[in-house]
């Protein structure tokens, strides 16, 4: 059991902190407040509903039947963000090739420029 929750922790904190570091990288430096607190809500709101999910679902049902609505209402929401995420990859490394594109343009002109 020891060994299980050593894992979970281990990988529940590399995720936040790959996730935070990639919030605050994708956007412009004056929107990147606003990105790093909706995803710090996004976090909180994590906590929250499942425990809230299930105190209201077992007021309706049994406890186990409301723990088997809650997980497949959250594996739901795992399939979304799974497709959501193969979008937004493609999305980054787009923008980040262009991105990358215009940096060499930007350096290849200013060597130009010293050049001449």
């Amino acid at each position: 059991m020891w060994i299980g929750v050593l894992v979970q922790a281990l990988g529940s904190g590399w995720t936040f902190q790959i996730s935070l570091r990639l919030a605050g990288e994708l956007p412009n430096a004056s929107e990147r407040p606003k990105v790093i607190t909706t995803f710090y809500f996004a976090g909180y709101i994590g906590f929250i509903v499942p425990i809230v999910g299930v105190g209201l679902l077992s007021y309706l049902f049994d406890l186990y039947v409301s723990l088997i609505i809650l997980n497949i209402l959250a594996s739901l929401v795992v399939l979304y963000m799974l497709g959501y995420s193969v979008r937004f990859a493609r999305y980054y490394a787009a923008r980040n090739g262009t991105q990358a594109q215009a940096e060499g343009l930007l350096s290849e002109a200013s060597s130009q420029a010293l050049q001449s």
